[in-house]
């Protein structure tokens, strides 16, 4: 991309309304032709105001010819046409092919699962007023993972619940 497409592009996004409260509302006109996604993504970033890492196997060019977007939508669309993705992670953009973003995914589901399965159990006490724990127990049972109990304690009329810390009934401290 010429040094005078990247400047115009600056100039046209400094230049958008800003009267949206957060920055993924920045309007933006884009005309770009044979650009390097990995500069695209970087001048995106800068009118954005966002912290972003872009993975080693973002490569490639993207044309772009867009007219009054956010700068979010065209940010996405630029990395949805050469297969690429974003993955947000506490304020920073992280971007790479949508098969590694995937594959990652996956990764974590089948580690938390792993974790569910072999996860030490935590029992939790949970004192009932103004209902009645045997009804609550029905309600509690289907948050439970395969490993999880409930068991009514009906003189003190508490829940005991025996599961795998994070999952449906154990998740709030």
């Amino acid at each position: 991309m010429r040094l005078s497409a990247i400047t115009a592009f600056l100039a046209i996004a400094a230049a958008a309304p800003s009267q949206a409260r957060f920055p993924r509302d920045k309007v933006v006109t884009v005309d770009m032709q044979d650009a390097s996604i990995v500069n695209v993504v970087r001048l995106f970033a800068e009118v954005g105001g966002v912290n972003v890492v872009v993975a080693d196997d973002v490569k490639g060019t993207v044309t772009l010819k867009l007219k009054q977007v956010g700068w979010r939508t065209a940010l996405d669309v630029a990395l949805k046409s050469g297969g690429y993705g974003i993955v947000e992670d506490d304020g920073v953009l992280w971007v790479s092919s949508q098969a590694r973003i995937d594959a990652d995914e996956s990764r974590a589901l089948d580690l938390a699962a792993e974790r569910e399965r072999k996860g030490p159990l935590n029992t939790r006490l949970v004192p009932v007023n103004n209902a009645n724990a045997t009804d609550l127990a029905a309600i509690v049972r289907p948050l439970l993972s395969p490993r999880g109990t409930v068991a009514v304690d009906l003189r003190t009329n508490t829940l005991i619940i025996r599961d795998v810390r994070g999952s449906g009934a154990l998740t709030t401290p």
